[in-house]
């Protein structure tokens, strides 16, 4: 059985546990920190390997939508397959985005021959599957059987991200205040 986690804020977590893990189409909760970018009919998952830097990132507040404080992490074991998150490059094809497909895909290890949701899936299957959970680490699912668990960040992110994370998270908050207060 694969471990996967699931991010959303915490607000939502009581109607998580009560219905079950859904795409946010049969739900109707949208956030725009939480993929909104992405299909609304598919759950999107983080592998076990990817989290840990994500938990570090999350504790230190650098992005401030996205914290250990604002963030609940939920934990999904299944046996169902779960396929590779397409759509973190789908959607800059789709936004026309061009040179930032670029760039990501470079930065996935992907050469892209065209600018097509085929070639996007080609390059992002060429991926080995060691090299996509400790790098990447995002898939998706339509659906998931059986219901997640909550798990706490430090279960994921080491002591001393969580330690330092008392004196950067209110910085990166005020800094992310001043930005948009300009």
């Amino acid at each position: 059985m694969a471990c996967f986690y699931h991010m959303t804020p915490i607000g939502n977590v009581p109607l998580i546990l009560s219905q079950g893990l859904k795409p946010s189409a049969k739900t109707g909760i949208y956030n725009k920190y939480f993929g909104i970018r992405g299909d609304p009919n598919y759950i999107y998952l983080w592998g076990k390997d990817i989290i840990k830097l994500i938990g570090i990132f999350s504790a230190l507040g650098i992005n401030p939508a996205i914290t250990i404080k604002n963030t609940a992490l939920l934990k999904i074991n299944t046996d169902q397959f779960v396929e590779r998150d397409y759509d973190q490059l789908l959607y800059l094809l789709r936004e026309n985005r061009l040179k930032s497909l670029s760039l990501k895909a470079e930065y996935f290890g992907i050469k892209l021959i065209e600018f097509s949701e085929e070639e996007i899936k080609r390059g992002m299957d060429s991926i080995s599957e060691e090299d996509w959970n400790k790098k990447r680490g995002s898939f998706r699912v339509r659906e998931i059987n059986g219901m997640p668990s909550v798990v706490e960040w430090y279960d994921v992110a080491p002591w001393w991200a969580l330690f330092l994370g008392t004196l950067t998270r209110p910085l990166f908050k005020l800094k992310a205040r001043i930005k948009n207060n300009n």
